[in-house]
């Protein structure tokens, strides 16, 4: 018994001296020449490649007649929506759309074609072949056929990444209201190409005929090429396909918003219906300030280390199930009286009891990517993140330091359960309180500075 009594006698120096480390200065803050406030973007960035060609082309001469005809269609769309704080953007969806058809035949006849002489004649010297073997004349010649045909679209397999986890979005705002934004997406693509290639040959009345046949193959199976007299046959892998761009110099944000266009690059037909292309982008960002999620969080978190405080609840709980329920009730109900405005409400916009992260019995952290994940998704300030990381780091330390007490506590003892948690919560605070004092002039912080300095006469009083 004496034994328990001197290690929870530990415990609170311990975690009074860890309380005394982290209680939050104000300090005079003379902010950076460099100093963005941060804030968090939704936007919507959009970029399209489109070409297309459609031409047929003829020319006649005395030896022969050709023509070739081109018809192409390129239509390449990516529309990708994300959010949160500049170069920390979550990507929520993109939409990207390809397709690439391109057919082209070319024929070309001759008018006349020279065959060559029998195997015998060419036993026989010049002059004798002049004599008796006159040469032979077919009318009209020889003639070709190509036609070439190529499909393009974005493969689907399940071996490839999908276009939202090839997606990049960059911003950057200068303190003179300038912006870089830039994006980049990838894909790939399959191919389906076709090529027969048939000539006829009117001296021996036969006709060559040359194939290639390339298809697209998974990435789990083997690229090959086969080759035979009449064919080519090749397996490919996917193709992977960019689309990026990078807005212009000396763009400017208005209001914290950022919206405009423009137009890429440009291919330019040399002739009537001769390829041509342009790549052209759009994009949509409006910006929200975070300060009063992030005060709405604190408050949260400080209403929670004075429910934890609360001696009487301790005292009334008959388990700790009910001790966290009592406390969540104080909480909430402490919670409702300190929020500001209409966001931050229980549950919504960074504010909730819970986290995904949590401390095992093995004192380690466990959910920290669900939890960042979540934080990224919500499009949260990263700060939620860092405080409530913070807090369980140093219920890490607890756990280190007093395995025992912090098993007891979180399974039975609702004094030592509630001793650790004010300090854990008072260490995530620190936190959120210098963000809002470094990014968040308008916010009064005293208050909240005073409470914090309370909590320490309620903390550690334990008979």
């Amino acid at each position: 018994m004496n034994q328990s009594i001197k290690k929870i006698r530990y415990i609170c120096l311990f975690v009074g001296v860890i309380f005394l480390s982290n209680t939050p200065v104000v300090l005079a803050n003379d902010k950076s020449p460099y100093y963005v406030k941060p804030l968090i973007w939704k936007g919507t960035i959009t970029i399209k490649r489109i070409g297309s060609a459609d031409y047929t082309k003829e020319k006649n001469t005395v030896s022969k007649k050709s023509k070739s005809s081109v018809k192409t269609n390129l239509s390449d769309k990516v529309v990708i929506t994300f959010c949160g704080e500049v170069n920390r953007f979550f990507i929520k969806d993109v939409t990207r759309t390809y397709v690439y058809s391109h057919k082209k035949i070319f024929n070309v006849q001759h008018s006349l074609t020279h065959c060559p002489l029998p195997p015998e004649a060419m036993k026989h010297n010049f002059l004798y072949r002049e004599k008796n073997y006159p040469p032979s004349i077919k009318k009209p010649g020889n003639s070709r056929k190509i036609d070439e045909t190529i499909i393009k679209t974005i493969y689907g397999g399940k071996d490839c990444a999908s276009p939202k986890k090839m997606t990049n979005v960059m911003l950057h705002v200068f303190p003179d209201g300038r912006y870089a934004l830039s994006a980049n997406t990838e894909v790939y693509t399959t191919t389906k190409e076709f090529v027969t290639d048939i000539e006829k040959l009117v001296c021996n009345n036969g006709k060559k005929v040359h194939r290639v046949d390339i298809r697209t193959c998974g990435f789990d199976e083997k690229e090959e090429t086969k080759i035979s007299e009449e064919l080519i046959s090749s397996k490919i892998h996917p193709r992977l396909l960019p689309l990026s761009f990078i807005t212009p110099e000396n763009s400017y944000t208005e209001n914290n918003s950022i919206k405009d266009t423009m137009k890429i690059s440009e291919t330019k037909p040399k002739f009537k219906g001769d390829y041509e292309e342009t790549v052209s982008a759009s994009w949509d960002l409006n910006a929200k300030d975070p300060c009063e999620i992030v005060y709405n969080r604190m408050m949260l978190d400080l209403a929670y280390a004075e429910a934890f405080s609360d001696k009487k609840i301790q005292d009334f709980a008959d388990s700790i199930k009910e001790y966290k329920k009592l406390v969540e009730t104080r909480a909430i109900k402490i919670y409702k009286t300190t929020k500001k405005g209409s966001s931050g409400s229980h549950g919504s916009d960074g504010v909730e009891t819970e986290s995904d992260m949590s401390v095992n019995i093995e004192c380690k952290i466990v959910g920290k990517d669900e939890f960042k994940n979540k934080v990224a998704q919500q499009c949260w300030p990263k700060i939620i993140y860092d405080a409530t990381l913070a807090h369980e780091e140093r219920h890490v330390d607890q756990c280190d330091k007093f395995k025992e007490e912090f098993i007891l506590g979180a399974k039975k003892d609702p004094r030592i359960h509630g001793l650790m948690e004010v300090t854990a919560y008072l260490r995530g605070i620190k936190k959120l309180f210098y963000w809002l004092k470094n990014n968040c002039e308008d916010y009064d912080l005293t208050d909240a500075k005073l409470r914090i300095k309370n909590s320490q006469a309620m903390k550690f009083k334990r008979k």
